[in-house]
């Protein structure tokens, strides 16, 4: 009998166990599951900042504004403003909601406060583009910050006081005690852009009065410690509307090509590395350059000599009135490719991708170029929206690289 219950008592506790391994399992299932859930963010495009200030007619207060730019600054950008993606973040307790350019050239984040100073910083009402501001009195996580802040914004001062918030991204991603600055004076230029701030997605070198970048705080939080950026097209491209997505911490198998070309990162600080060579038509340069990735560009910033080229293989005409290369829309498919050698690999982007109607006079398209500065400061080459558009990025942060993959657009 004593017999008997011994075994009846050992089939209970070997039951028990297994029920135990079960749930285990269970839990460990759960706990993959989760890890391995990736998080999207739709990305709008506003169009182009030229078409709108051409039709409410302020494009020569513009030109005007960057020619002073031009002169009083040592950067080696002409102009890298024509077009925005942006994304929607959300900061505070409750959630104040902002719409932001998505800028891996830069390594901070902030918004405009609702204290701003500047003439008009809440928008500009002939452009139809008023903004959203953030409150800190009517959010219960604010946290004071370590001072002021100076950031720039197309070479611009943007200028405020530092702070901590609850950060949200993709309605689900939830960062507590993010560094952000809220922006109470703001240049001319960002009034007339349809977003409340910037979205800095650079590297920790780039951060500003020490402060933790997004990317320091995001990618703890990641399955794989990386983000895809997909643009789509929309046509006429001076239309604004949902255009890509940003997959955090995956790759995005739906809008890009498995095959990815990986290139390591070799500019202190930027999403950067080397160009092999360049060519068009006839022309190749077949050189090392440096690079960076802009997705805050919206044009491909090039060497002079560069542009020089693509002038001529393309018949370009130069419009002294607006300052741009342009040629008949009819040619906007049948202009010549342009190659980039990277890492011994060619990405061809059609004309399709750097010839942009602006709604100009005589049906004449633009050349989305701007010349870089002939010094030996900074990067020989900003490889903008034209060139994203056409290949997909992974920024792959846990590895510093970059990968490239052929983009699927929905057009």
């Amino acid at each position: 009998m004593q017999h008997k219950k011994d075994v009846k008592a050992q089939e209970m506790r070997q039951q028990k166990n297994f029920g135990n391994v079960m749930n285990l399992i269970f839990l460990l299932s759960l706990i993959t599951l989760t890890s391995a859930i990736s998080y999207s963010s739709p990305i709008q495009r506003t169009g182009s900042l030229r078409a709108k200030l051409l039709k409410n007619g302020k494009y020569p207060e513009f030109l005007a504004a960057q020619k002073k730019l031009r002169a009083a600054t040592s950067q080696p950008f002409l102009d890298y403003s024509d077009d925005y993606y942006r994304v929607k973040i959300e900061l505070g307790t409750p959630p104040q909601g902002f719409t932001v350019s998505l800028d891996t050239a830069s390594s901070f984040l902030w918004v405009l406060d609702v204290n701003c100073k500047s003439k008009n910083c809440k928008g500009d009402p002939s452009l139809n583009n008023e903004k959203d501001t953030y409150n800190n009195s009517d959010s219960t996580t604010f946290q004071c910050g370590a001072g002021t802040f100076v950031a720039q914004f197309d070479g611009q001062p943007v200028t405020g006081y530092l702070a901590k918030e609850t950060f949200t991204l993709a309605n689900s991603l939830n960062i507590r005690n993010q560094d952000f600055g809220s922006a109470q004076t703001v240049p001319d230029l960002y009034l007339e852009q349809p977003v409340d701030g910037v979205l800095g997605f650079g590297l920790p070198a780039m951060a500003v009065n020490g402060t933790k970048t997004p990317l320091d705080t995001l990618m703890p939080l990641l399955d794989l410690k990386l983000f895809t950026v997909w643009m789509d097209k929309i046509t006429p491209k001076s239309m604004a509307g949902n255009a890509g997505l940003i997959t955090y911490g995956a790759l995005d198998s739906v809008n890009c090509d498995s095959k990815i070309n990986y290139v390591p990162l070799n500019v202190m600080g930027y999403w950067g590395f080397a160009l092999d060579g360049f060519a068009i038509g006839t022309f190749t340069r077949q050189r090392k350059e440096q690079v960076i990735s802009d997705t805050a560009s919206g044009w491909i910033g090039a060497p002079p000599t560069v542009i020089s080229a693509i002038v001529k293989a393309t018949g370009a005409k130069y419009d002294w009135n607006l300052e741009l290369y342009t040629v008949p829309c009819s040619q906007m498919t049948t202009q010549p490719d342009l190659i980039f050698t990277i890492n011994g690999i060619d990405y061809p982007v059609k004309s399709v991708e750097y010839i942009l109607d602006l709604g100009l006079d005589n049906k004449q398209c633009a050349l989305t170029f701007f010349g870089m500065s002939s010094s030996s400061f900074g990067p020989a080459w900003v490889l903008g929206d034209t060139f994203i558009r056409s290949y997909c990025h992974v920024y792959d942060y846990g590895n510093m690289r970059i990968g490239l993959a052929k983009a699927h657009s929905s057009v």
